[in-house]
């Protein structure tokens, strides 16, 4: 049954706190207190402990995307026998080179997918945008 007690935890107060002047018994039987937290948007709650000491422990996972590439090559099916035998794309998050590229081939289709990237970072959604390392005699778009 509810108590009414609440505890609002926060960085203030090092995220801990301590219910008191509980009762110990009711109409001469022992009580038995546990706790539940109000669920925090985005977060698992899990509650270990026993009413000596409680301990929440709350787990978030961050949202992952993925960024799927295609090569389209506009050269009459390789009339001219120019085209190469692989390109290499780099992902860009927020403009800057992340290290990460994929090579494209004939064997793969002349597409990949960039995987396991953060949506967020410091809160803020990531924009990724993908450019091709040079091919001689061809202009990307």
């Amino acid at each position: 049954q509810d108590t009414g007690k609440t505890l609002e935890l926060n960085k203030d107060n090092n995220w801990s706190g301590s219910f008191t002047d509980l009762d110990v018994n009711k109409a001469g039987k022992a009580i038995a207190y546990t706790i539940e937290e109000v669920s925090v948007a985005e977060y698992e709650s899990k509650v270990t402990g026993d009413a000596t000491s409680y301990t929440i422990t709350n787990s978030y996972t961050p949202g992952k995307t993925q960024v799927p590439v295609k090569k389209v090559w506009k050269d009459a099916d390789n009339q001219d026998g120019k085209r190469p035998t692989s390109v290499t794309v780099k992902l860009l998050a927020d403009g800057q080179d992340t290290g990460k590229t994929l090579e494209l081939n004939k064997d793969n289709n002349w597409s990949g997918n960039f995987t396991d990237l953060d949506v967020n970072k410091a809160g803020k959604a990531i924009k990724y945008t993908i450019e091709e390392v040079s091919v001689a005699e061809y202009e990307s778009k």
